[in-house]
């Protein structure tokens, strides 16, 4: 036809045109809620969200619902609210699940409201649901608390600043027979060890050492370091090597941390068997420049001017490594000499100091220690 219609009116399709999807096979619009009764989970996701918490608004848009959300549907909502700390929608879509007819609380569903509770710091709360969580066990084993329920619970104390409940919970844990896990261990130490309970600390180190577990080397420095300042320079030792036999690399700020410990407790044969071993030692960890003046630290302190003349020989000698004398400083260098004199001050040998003093000044030495000679 002229008009490049078909006989019948309808407009013909243009050859190589794309053939239009029958209006059969388009996907139906999703309905849109109104303010009705929420009828798929993503309508009830929605409702719970805008439902008013502690007004029984949320137990009503979930009864009212057009199907029935089974558990993992109540855990999912749960969920929803932890992740914007509303727990107190929580705990209302939790006692939505409570009563539906037919549907029973498990132990993922008290775990997701613990861990909703300690999202928003309400340690109060989460411990109320796990007694809760606990009586219903006695009954009914599907609500028997496991790691992952103590876990949350132990998170929710730390971060409501009960350590003392926090480490309530891991003893009654053990208790149980329920075996902690990396989690667990790691929150616990660093909880103690910011609080200065380190006598606890370090037990609870000891019993992830022996479940065979061990944590990055920062958590043990930290450790050590406050042991270190609270003069436990027996308990940072044992800490030192149980952490090596756990699999942690004893680094660099490791040996740092026990040669301060050593200093604080006034070790300087220890510090010197350190250093023998880190010479030694095929490990990673090289017998550096640093290394070498945390040690020179504990032998001024004590006045123990023989082992540091040892370590001093030793920071000159030339079996050093050639980059490592490059890399060590003139300022290391003269605190390094400075330190030795002030041991040999402090170990009543003045004159080795002076002796010393006079060397140190020599070209060949190039250390400015006019200061400590004159102290």
């Amino acid at each position: 036809m002229a008009n490049g219609g078909s006989h019948d009116g309808r407009r013909e399709r243009p050859p190589g045109a794309p053939r239009r999807a029958p209006k059969q096979d388009r996907p139906a619009p999703r309905p849109q809620r109104s303010g009705g009764p929420a009828q798929d989970m993503d309508q009830l996701k929605e409702a719970v969200s805008s439902a008013a918490p502690g007004t029984g608004e949320v137990q009503r848009v979930i009864r009212e619902s057009t199907f029935q959300p089974r558990a993992a549907a109540f855990t999912s909502l749960i969920q929803q609210c932890a992740r914007v700390r509303a727990w107190q929608k929580a705990v209302d879509v939790f006692q939505a699940l409570q009563e539906t007819p037919g549907l029973k609380p498990n132990f993922i569903n008290y775990s997701a409201l613990i861990s909703a509770c300690s999202a928003a710091g309400r340690w109060q709360e989460a411990e109320r649901t796990f007694l809760e969580m606990l009586a219903a066990s006695e009954s009914d084993e599907e609500c028997s608390p496991n790691t992952i329920t103590f876990s949350s619970l132990i998170t929710a104390c730390e971060r409501g600043g009960r350590v003392d409940r926090a480490l309530h919970w891991y003893h009654q844990m053990e208790d149980r027979g329920v075996e902690a896990d990396h989690i667990i261990y790691s929150s616990l130490i660093s909880s103690c060890e910011r609080n200065g309970k380190l006598d606890q600390a370090v037990e609870i180190a000891d019993s992830m050492h022996i479940a065979g577990l061990y944590h990055s080397p920062d958590l043990y420095v930290k450790l050590i370091e406050a042991l270190g300042r609270q003069q436990q320079w027996e308990k940072a030792l044992e800490l030192f090597l149980s952490m090596q036999l756990a699999g942690a690399e004893a680094g660099k700020p490791a040996c740092m941390a026990l040669l301060s410990a050593f200093e604080a407790g006034r070790q300087p044969r220890l510090a010197m068997q350190l250093l023998d071993a880190l010479a030694e030692d095929s490990s990673p960890t090289q017998l550096d420049g640093d290394i070498m003046v945390a040690a020179l630290r504990v032998c001024a302190k004590t006045g123990a001017w023989q082992s540091a003349l040892r370590v001093w020989e030793r920071l000159q000698s030339p079996t050093q490594q050639p980059q490592q004398q490059q890399q060590q400083s003139a300022q290391l260098k003269n605190a390094a000499a400075q330190l030795v004199i002030q041991a040999c001050k402090a170990g009543k040998n003045p004159s080795k100091a002076a002796e010393l003093a006079a060397e140190f000044r020599r070209p060949a030495h190039r250390a400015d220690v006019s200061s400590a000679a004159s102290s």
